[in-house]
């Protein structure tokens, strides 16, 4: 064989691994199906849940071993870290009815043993800030609940747009 041609297939091997790792760490690390319920992802952003747990058991297993695993939710996907409805700010929309993408989660309770309350700002300040309603033996999205403000400590709710 001619040096050109060894030198082909080899080039072409190299092109065929590069383009599986770009596939792999570029957009099969990405094929997370995105579910949305009215204007909200309710999907995890990074990992599935099996990956997620296993990743936890190799990194933090002193963690993973404290999970509760007496067969209600071991764990919740926090709904809206890709987007969320939340109302308009200011400017010549505001009280309008929006898409947000950068919603930061701030804190969560527990209502009554049986809803998981997250609360999350706008770290741009352009919405609302919103209460995303789950359900804690389910794990589902229920829906969410606009506040009056960009601050989320402020108790008054503008309106359940969900």
């Amino acid at each position: 064989m001619s040096k050109k041609i060894k030198l082909l297939g080899v080039a072409v091997v190299v092109l065929i691994l590069l383009a599986s790792s770009v596939y792999y760490f570029v957009i099969g690390q990405h094929a997370i199906k995105k579910t949305v319920v009215n204007g909200t992802n309710t999907n995890p952003v990074s990992y599935n849940d099996k990956d997620f747990l296993a990743k936890l058991k190799t990194m933090y297993p002193e963690v993973y071993s404290h999970l509760d695993k007496s067969g209600e939710q071991d764990h919740y996907i926090i709904p809206g870290l890709e987007q969320t409805q939340a109302i308009v700010h200011s400017g010549k929309n505001a009280g309008k009815v929006g898409i947000s993408k950068d919603m930061d989660p701030q804190g969560m309770a527990v209502i009554e043993d049986k809803y998981l309350l997250i609360s999350a700002y706008s770290k741009s300040k352009t919405y609302n800030s919103v209460l995303w309603l789950v359900d804690k033996k389910t794990g589902k999205y229920i829906k969410t609940i606009a506040l009056d403000d960009i601050d989320h400590q402020d108790k008054r709710m503008k309106k359940i747009i969900c």
